[in-house]
């Protein structure tokens, strides 16, 4: 399978990096106190334990290559944020053994949070019992102050949690995308136990897991804001299975998952304490499509103002998800996104919200109409044919002064 997503827009903001190896080092054994890796590539000889108190910082741009199946483990602080085409690379020199993953614990003594941002993660690999099988890129266990944004997560493995498993974490991830990971359990690309995490502005795509391909939750409630859950497969739940947990889902888009044989639903209610609520979504089949012991009559959960319709993405043979012009999830999203706490930007890197309202999803369709807004100055002329664009940390570049149009 090719790493291929979105091909422009979504590879510039997620997936590609600098290849360039201009100066490496080795590493391994017990980080005791501050240290950068500020070199171009870090082959990691060994399990890598960043102590408590102390903080690794990892240089845009760098390639973590795992010379075997080593783990790095965060009992203090990890720091690692890639810029647009400098992204950070973790991935393992065989990638059939793969890598063992980032391991964090215990966050409680941590004044700043472990921040990751436009990294690439690939071909993570938890194997054996208990903990040491979940969490193929990431595992979090009572770690909260964790912030991953603008990263890939494709190809990693685990007994649970394929991409990442977060146990007693309430993490924030924000415009990921989780593509080709796979879980012999749950949660294929995503699993949450005893966790509230914040999902924005992420897509779920080709994940795969017996129960809940896309994401798994157990005895969770997190926020699941402008998601995409597509062509992930399972045999229960191939977009979603909730075991004890109530979510809340809105601006999302569940479509197209596939199930195995004998398999039962996209979402999956699995017993009756499991009352998700959905609004402002579009779900393939409404919620006369839900499964297991919490559906049907025993679903009593808010479900509002959403949409059951496909939702014309530009190409899905180029997991180009971007919806097309006249799409029924332009312009549905929840009316008023004050209370949100999303990101300026969408998956792409383009304006979180054009055309007035927030689309469903996380790709937000940029709208080339013209926009008329209120003049800088009496009698000036106020008709543009695109949105300002934002940079990856919510800035406009392009303040356009001219023609009365002041853009911050």
């Amino acid at each position: 399978m090719r790493e291929r997503i979105f091909l422009s827009a979504v590879c510039a903001s997620v997936a590609l990096g600098s290849d360039a190896a201009a100066t490496s080092i080795q590493a391994g054994g017990t980080i005791a106190s501050d240290t950068t890796w500020s070199v171009d590539t870090v082959k990691v000889v060994s399990d890598v334990v960043v102590d408590k108190g102390a903080t690794l910082t990892i240089r845009k741009g760098a390639l973590v290559e795992f010379q075997a199946h080593y783990s790095l483990q965060v009992k203090g602080r990890l720091s690692a944020q890639g810029a647009a085409g400098d992204t950070i690379r973790f991935q393992s020199k065989d990638t059939v053994a793969g890598w063992a993953g980032i391991r964090f614990s215990e966050d409680s003594a941590l004044v700043d949070s472990s921040r990751l941002s436009l990294c690439r993660f690939r071909y993570g690999k938890a194997t054996g019992t208990g903990i040491s099988g979940y969490g193929g890129a990431i595992f979090a266990n009572k770690y909260s102050k964790l912030s991953i944004a603008r990263c890939l997560f494709f190809g990693n493995t685990a007994g649970s949690g394929g991409g990442i498993y977060l146990q007693f974490s309430h993490a924030r991830i924000v415009n990921c995308a989780f593509v080709a990971n796979t879980a012999d359990f749950y949660g294929g690309g995503l699993l949450a136990n005893y966790s509230n995490p914040a999902v924005i502005g992420s897509l779920f795509d080709r994940n795969n897991a017996r129960t809940g391909g896309g994401i798994d939750l157990q005895n969770s409630a997190p926020q699941i804001t402008n998601v995409l859950a597509t062509r992930n497969s399972a045999v229960t739940g191939s977009a979603l299975r909730c075991f004890s947990s109530s979510p809340t889902v809105r601006n999302t888009i569940i479509w197209g998952n596939h199930l195995f044989p004998a398999g039962e639903g996209q979402v999956v209610l699995h017993d009756d304490p499991s009352e998700p609520a959905f609004s402002y979504s579009l779900i393939e089949g409404g919620k006369a499509a839900f499964t297991g012991d919490g559906s049907g009559t025993s679903y009593t959960g808010t479900f509002s103002d959403n949409i059951d319709a496909d939702p014309v993405f530009e190409d899905t043979s180029k997991s180009n998800f971007k919806l097309k012009a006249g799409s029924p999830a332009l312009n549905k999203g929840i009316p008023d996104i004050s209370s949100l706490d999303l990101p300026a930007v969408d998956l792409a890197g383009e304006a979180r919200v054009a055309g007035g309202r927030i689309d469903l999803g996380p790709l937000e369709r940029q709208d080339t109409t013209p926009i008329r807004l209120r003049p800088a100055r009496p009698g000036a002329i106020t008709e543009i044919s695109r949105p300002p664009r934002i940079d990856a940390l919510g800035r406009c570049p392009e303040r356009w002064t001219g023609m009365g149009i002041r853009w911050f």
